[in-house]
C-alpha cells in the first residue's frame, strides 16, 4: 500500500512539474521550427526540387523499351516475315527492343542540370529565410508577453498604492482630518487602476495566445513564460553584414537559373545528333516448311526467331530550319527573364543594405532612449518619494500626489518599453548576424 501511495505521489509530482514548466525563448523557437506548417511545406518543395535535379541527371542515359505482341489475322494481307499473301487465319508474334540516346543537342541537357542545381539551392535558401523570419516572429511575440507582464506588475503596484491611500484616508476622515470629497477622488482613481489591471491582464492573454499560435502549440497545453532571460545582460551586439545574408545567395542563384534558361533556349538553334538502335524478331503461322510426312507445317518457333532476327543502328542528325520562330521567341523571353533577375538581385542587395543600416540606427536609438528613460525614472522616483512624505504630512492634496504618481507610472512604462525595444533590436541583429 505504501509503495502504491509513493507511486501515485511521484506521478502527481511529475505531472505538476511538467505542467508548471516555464518556456524560455529557446524552447519557443525550437517548438516553432519543429511544428511550423509553412516550413514543413518548404521542405517538401525542396524534396521536389531535389527529385527534379535527379531527373536531369538521368537525361544523360539512353532509353530502352521492349515490346511483345501476340495476335491472329483473318483475311488477305501480306505477311511481313514471308512477304507473301496470307488468306487464312494466321498467328503472329513480334518481339522488339529499341534504344535511343542523345549525343548532342546544343548542351541543353547540361544546362538543364545546372538550372536544376540552382533551383534546388533556391529552395534550400528559402527554408533558411523562413526559419529566420519565424525566429524573429517568435522573439517579438515572446517579448510582447513579458512586456505585458511587467506592465501588469506596474499597474498592480499602482492599484496597491491607491488602496493604501483609501484605507489611510478613511482613518483620517474618522479623525476629522480629511473630507469625503477626497475619498471620492481616491475611489475614482481606484476604479481607473482596477480597469488598467483588467486591461493589462487581457493583453497578456491575447499576447500569450498569439505566441502559442505562432509556435503551433495546442491550446490546452499549460504555458508559462520564463522571464529571467530579459533580466540577464544583453548579448554582445555585433554589426550585421548584409552581404552575408542568405537572400544575397538566393538572388545569385535566381539569376544563374534564369541564365541557364537562356542557354537552354539558345540550344534550340543548334543541330541535334542522336543514336538509335533496335533489335527484333517474330513468328508467323504462314511461314511453313515441308515435313517428313510431305505436309506443309509452320516452322518451329525457335527456328523462326533465329531466321527473323534483325538489328539496326541509326545516327540521326536534326537541323532546325524553321519552327515558326518559336526558338527565337524562347530566346527573347529568356533574355528578358535574365535582365529582370539582374534587377531583382540589385534590388535585393539594396533593400538588405537599407534594412541593416536602419537596424543599426534603431539599436543605437533604442540604447540612448533606454539610458534617457532610466534617468527620467530615477528623477520621477525621487519626486514621488518626496510627494509621498508631503501628502502624508498634509502639505499637498491627493490630486497633486496622484499627478506625481502618474508621472512615475509613465516613466516606468517608458523604461519598460525602452528596455524591451532595445532587447528586441539586439536579438534581431544577432539573428541576422548568424
Amino acid at each position: 500500500m505504501r509503495r502504491i501511495l509513493l507511486l501515485i505521489l511521484f506521478v502527481f509530482t511529475t505531472c505538476i512539474s511538467y505542467s508548471q514548466e516555464h518556456w524560455t525563448l529557446s524552447n519557443c523557437i525550437e517548438q516553432a521550427l519543429s511544428n511550423n506548417l509553412t516550413i514543413k511545406e518548404n521542405h517538401l518543395d525542396a524534396d521536389l526540387s531535389k527529385a527534379n535535379l535527379n531527373k536531369t541527371i538521368f537525361n544523360y542515359l539512353p532509353t530502352l523499351n521492349g515490346n511483345a505482341s501476340h495476335g491472329y489475322n483473318w483475311g488477305q494481307r501480306i505477311d511481313p516475315f514471308t512477304n507473301t499473301f496470307a488468306t487464312e487465319r494466321v498467328r503472329s508474334n513480334n518481339f522488339y527492343l529499341s534504344s535511343s540516346m542523345t549525343l548532342f543537342s546544343g548542351l541543353q541537357n547540361y544546362h538543364t542540370k545546372q538550372q536544376a542545381k540552382s533551383d534546388y539551392k533556391i529552395q534550400q535558401y528559402n527554408i533558411e529565410i523562413q526559419q529566420r523570419n519565424l525566429k524573429i516572429d517568435v522573439t517579438a511575440a515572446y517579448l510582447q508577453v513579458i512586456l505585458n507582464q511587467e506592465i501588469l506588475s506596474t499597474y498592480q503596484e499602482q492599484l496597491k498604492l491607491t488602496e493604501q491611500q483609501k484605507v489611510r484616508t478613511k482613518l483620517l476622515i474618522e479623525a476629522n482630518r480629511k473630507t469625503k470629497s477626497e475619498l471620492l477622488e481616491i475611489e475614482a482613481q481606484l476604479s481607473l487602476d482596477e480597469l488598467n489591471v483588467t486591461k493589462a491582464t487581457n493583453d497578456i492573454k491575447t499576447a500569450t495566445l498569439l505566441l502559442k499560435q505562432i509556435i503551433n502549440l495546442p491550446k490546452d497545453t499549460e504555458f508559462k513564460i520564463e522571464q529571467t532571460e530579459i533580466n540577464q545582460p544583453t548579448e554582445q551586439v555585433t554589426k550585421a553584414d548584409y552581404t552575408s545574408l542568405v537572400e544575397i545567395e538566393q538572388a545569385k542563384e535566381r539569376l544563374n537559373s534564369r541564365f541557364k534558361s537562356l542557354q537552354i533556349a539558345k540550344g534550340g538553334i543548334s543541330p541535334s545528333l542522336s543514336l538509335n538502335a533496335s533489335l527484333g524478331s517474330g513468328f508467323s503461322g504462314s511461314n511453313v516448311e515441308l515435313s517428313p510426312n510431305g505436309e506443309f507445317i509452320p516452322k518451329r518457333f525457335n527456328t523462326q526467331l533465329d531466321e527473323n532476327l534483325y538489328q539496326s543502328v541509326t545516327l540521326t542528325l536534326s537541323i532546325p530550319i524553321l519552327n515558326r520562330h518559336q526558338t527565337t521567341y524562347n530566346i527573347q523571353s529568356a533574355k528578358i527573364a535574365v535582365e529582370k533577375a539582374k534587377i531583382n538581385q540589385e534590388r535585393t542587395n539594396q533593400e538588405l543594405e537599407y534594412k541593416i543600416e536602419q537596424l543599426e540606427i534603431d539599436i543605437e536609438n533604442a540604447k540612448l532612449e533606454l539610458v534617457s528613460s532610466e534617468k527620467a525614472l530615477k528623477s520621477a522616483q525621487i519626486l514621488a518619494e518626496n510627494a509621498k512624505l508631503k501628502y502624508e504630512n498634509g502639505v499637498i492634496n491627493f490630486t497633486v500626489f496622484n499627478e506625481i504618481n502618474t508621472k512615475l507610472f509613465i516613466a516606468q512604462s517608458n523604461t519598460i518599453q525602452a528596455k524591451y525595444q532595445y532587447f528586441f533590436k539586439s536579438k534581431l541583429n544577432n539573428i541576422y548576424s548568424k
